[in-house]
């Protein structure tokens, strides 16, 4: 079995090898959208960030 056929679909660089927590990496298609959304901060050295901060535990695993 070649190893290609193990890469994850939700993948927006076409999959990784390290399938272990695609929900928080910044490539998956979903983590992606939502890290779009999130608007830019003005930071005190006068650049602009996206402040991405992690998902709540409740988040991951599905409970409110």
């Amino acid at each position: 079995m070649s190893s290609e056929n193990k890469r994850v679909t939700n993948c927006i660089k076409g999959g990784c090898y390290d399938v272990h927590n695609c929900s928080e990496c910044g490539f998956d298609k979903a983590e992606d959208a939502r890290r779009k959304e999130i608007p830019l901060t003005l930071c005190e050295d006068g650049l602009r960030r996206k402040i991405i901060h992690r998902k709540h535990v409740e988040e991951t695993e599905g409970t409110p």
